[in-house]
């Protein structure tokens, strides 16, 4: 896929981080917004054959090429496929700028898990591919607080937000 031909393809709009149809095909007709949403909250679409997220042809369609690592939304909502709120980077710093905790996480908050054997929670962080332990704290909101403390001074690909962190 060129950028020339995504163009000729579809439409975006940078504001609204809409992608649409320009011509009809495969059921949707001109001004049809594209993308339907996957199981892990990220808007995808089918072009000529080339299924991808659609944040990925937005950067192809900007910038004349796809993106060389990942392509990070920058307030964390997946389907915000707003220019200003794309940015190119490395793994590792979409990684850091992760606000929610694994899926199964009993405690609730990224970067905290229980210590039953110490009744505490526990704060640890990852850097440079090494866990490194925060601390013990009497709550979990102590522990993620820490948490997030050290992000903000560890994790350059983090952008604090002001909900969740």
């Amino acid at each position: 896929m060129t950028p020339e031909r995504l163009r000729e393809l579809v439409t975006y709009d940078p504001d609204t981080g809409i992608m649409s149809s320009r011509v009809k095909r495969h059921g949707k007709n001109p001004g049809d917004r594209l993308g339907s949403i996957t199981s892990t909250g990220y808007l995808v679409t089918q072009i000529e054959g080339y299924k991808t997220s659609i944040h990925r042809f937005i950067w192809l369609y900007m910038y004349g090429r796809l993106p060389f690592g990942e392509t990070d939304h920058i307030n964390g909502n997946r389907l915000d496929n707003r220019l200003t709120n794309l940015r190119e980077v490395p793994g590792t710093f979409n990684q850091q700028n992760r606000a929610t905790p694994r899926r199964g996480s009993k405690v609730g908050y990224i970067g905290v898990s229980l210590a039953p054997y110490k009744k505490k929670y526990r704060a640890q962080i990852e850097v440079n591919g090494k866990g490194r332990s925060l601390g013990f704290y009497a709550t979990a909101e102590e522990a993620h607080a820490a948490y997030l403390e050290a992000k903000r001074k560890m994790h350059a690909g983090y952008v604090p937000r002001s909900v969740g962190g």
